[in-house]
């Protein structure tokens, strides 16, 4: 996955309506639906997740009206769903004793966020005492934590049970990643586990690529100084990662705001286009995320001349 060659695909999904923030979100395993968490208006207030149907797949902007479920929770922060759609969690953060609590709920009919319920907990607050987002290997065996601290850490759980965060346990310190100077907000891995992206808080947001060499083991992560600035890209603070969607060529962002907003962000390389040289001498434009340039081009040799017939900027 070449974060480097990253570009925003589709954005703003949550109305100014909700007036809350989007704290996470994931496609469903086709991309024909999208879950979004929005954090509770308070320490009573109750946290919603909202299940988007997008009648193309992985296209934000095809989204219909969305179901919900709520749930009283106190700030509820990232939103992370199993390959199979049974199960989701999410992260407790409120400070004190209630602080750094993982709930995970079990869903009845898989990806049918309205019948979910609770299931059970993972209190990580010895461990990880600013615990925010989190991620899964490739078999659901092993639990990964983000401490959010000025030396991020990545603390790894194993699960007796795959998936399920209720029967996970401490793997010890020797299983922590400390990352000097990044402030550790969210994580997740590419398909195979030898790529691991985390959500940098210290300044504006930015995503930072590690490579591991031993898979999914995070203590073996070596930076490659790939980075891609969400601040910039998309507006604003963007923290929140889902897992990668369609074998990896969407990755899922969310962005603090008063409003919430989500973004899918295409992980390919931007398309180039390779003009003969009868058409090479063309005006250079200083771009921004938002433009847009059309040309319009016509040859009847072939392609040996090629001559560009409009321009256009929108």
């Amino acid at each position: 996955v070449a974060m480097e060659g990253s570009k925003l695909s589709s954005r703003e999904l949550i109305e100014s309506s909700l007036g809350e923030w989007a704290y996470g979100w994931e496609f469903n395993n086709d991309g024909t639906m999208a879950y979004v968490l929005r954090y509770g208006a308070g320490y009573t207030a109750n946290a919603y997740v909202y299940e988007y149907p997008l009648s193309t797949a992985y296209d934000l902007s095809t989204a219909g009206s969305p179901a919900s479920y709520a749930y009283s929770i106190n700030y509820a922060l990232t939103f992370k769903m199993i390959p199979n759609g049974t199960k989701w969690h999410t992260n407790q953060f409120t400070g004190g004793a209630t602080n750094n609590i993982y709930h995970q709920f079990n869903m009845s009919t898989a990806y049918d966020i309205t019948s979910s319920s609770l299931n059970g907990t993972l209190n990580v607050n010895s461990v990880a005492g600013n615990a925010r987002g989190s991620a899964f290997n490739g078999d659901g065996t092993k639990f990964y934590v983000c401490n959010n601290t000025a030396n991020g850490e990545i603390s790894t759980w194993s699960c007796s049970t795959a998936y399920d965060i209720t029967t996970a346990t401490y793997d010890g310190s020797s299983s922590r990643l400390t990352l000097t100077g990044v402030s550790t907000i969210d994580m997740v891995f590419n398909n195979d586990g030898t790529k691991m992206f985390v959500s940098d808080a210290t300044g504006n947001s930015i995503i930072r690529e590690y490579s591991l060499s031993t898979a999914y083991n995070v203590t073996t992560a070596t930076a490659t100084g790939n980075t891609l600035d969400t601040y910039t890209l998309l507006g604003g603070n963007s923290y929140w990662l889902g897992k990668f969607a369609d074998s990896g060529n969407y990755l899922p962002v969310s962005r603090a705001g008063s409003t919430g907003y989500i973004y899918s962000v295409s992980t390919a390389a931007p398309a180039t286009l390779t003009l003969p040289a009868s058409v090479q001498n063309t005006p250079r434009e200083n771009l921004t995320k938002s433009d847009r340039f059309t040309y319009e081009f016509w040859t009847v040799d072939g392609g040996t001349n090629v001559y560009i017939s409009n321009e256009e900027k929108t």
